[in-house]
């Protein structure tokens, strides 16, 4: 049926908040603007700053003069004294050196803080990297600690299969040689020469101690294979074990609170303000019904 504009007059704080932190680790000189307004009390206690409404605007944006034909809502007692309204500046500062904090994420294992301003997906891809680094240069020196063994085993593993290969072509000759005197030995003993046999007897000898050698330097080779292969899953099961924990670790994060001091609260306005809403009349049925709605 009606509508009109109406100021509702409502507690103003502007400012900003610094947070100022020098350590060792990290160093923090940041400031955010604020912007509260609040309903004053009905009474003679003091605002409820905790339900106050954040508003993106500063002191430029605040208008100097009311709309044509608006009315202004009456001021309550409890703000219609200087006095009362530094006390509900005293309660708004309290409320922001109680509230008010800037939170930086804190990777323990890589030893990085979070930057002001950097978002949560920026800090875990500059994590990341760092933790990739890391793990880089945690598995290069483990792979140093375990060279010396594994270039040690691998020289052993050369020189006994040299030695196997040597054995072999020996038993190789050897065994032919045995073969060329036994033959000749039948031969000589059909056509009735005489030639000693014990000759030929050494040589057969000779050839079983040559293989016993050959099953000698086959367990050697093999008993080293088996060091190095066990050193070497030793080696990976290590280097699995470190990309896991850093896996593991750029996931647990802490966060470092840091709080403003009192003197780090900086109140640049605080006023009363009429904050415009438009007050509509209207007909439900039979019954005539007022409703007030931000007009800003």
């Amino acid at each position: 049926k009606d509508k009109r504009l109406i100021y509702i007059p409502a507690l103003l704080g502007l400012g900003r908040v610094h947070y100022v932190k020098q350590t060792a680790a990290y160093s923090v000189n940041e400031a955010e603007e604020f912007a509260l307004l609040a309903q004053p009390p009905t009474d003679l206690g003091l605002t409820r700053w905790e339900e106050a409404q954040a508003l993106a605007l500063t002191a430029r944006d605040l208008l100097t003069r009311p709309e044509p034909d608006a009315v202004f809502d009456a001021v309550p007692e409890a703000v219609n004294e200087a006095r009362e309204l530094a006390a509900q500046r005293k309660a708004l500062e309290d409320h922001l050196y109680r509230v008010a904090s800037l939170t930086l994420q804190y990777s323990p294992a890589a030893k990085l803080y979070s930057r002001y301003g950097e978002s949560e997906r920026e800090f875990k891809l500059r994590l990341s990297q760092a933790a990739r680094e890391l793990r880089d240069a945690e598995v290069d020196k483990l792979r140093t600690r375990y060279a010396t063994r594994i270039n040690t085993l691998e020289d052993r593993l050369r020189r006994a299969q040299a030695a196997l290969t040597k054995k072999e072509a020996e038993a190789r000759a050897r065994k032919q040689d045995a073969l060329l005197s036994a033959g000749e030995t039948v031969f000589n003993l059909f056509s009735g020469r005489r030639r000693s046999v014990s000759a030929t007897v050494n040589k057969v000898t000779r050839s079983t101690t040559v293989k016993y050698d050959i099953e000698t330097a086959e367990e050697e080779v093999a008993d080293v294979e088996a060091d190095l292969k066990g050193l070497q899953d030793e080696l990976k099961a290590q280097t699995d074990a470190i990309t896991a924990n850093w896996e593991q670790a750029v996931e647990r994060l802490e966060e470092i609170v840091i709080k403003p001091r009192r003197t780090d609260i900086e109140m640049a306005l605080f006023a009363l303000a009429w904050v415009p809403h438009w007050q509509i009349v209207y007909q439900v049925g039979n019954v005539t019904q007022t409703q007030t709605v931000p007009a800003f």
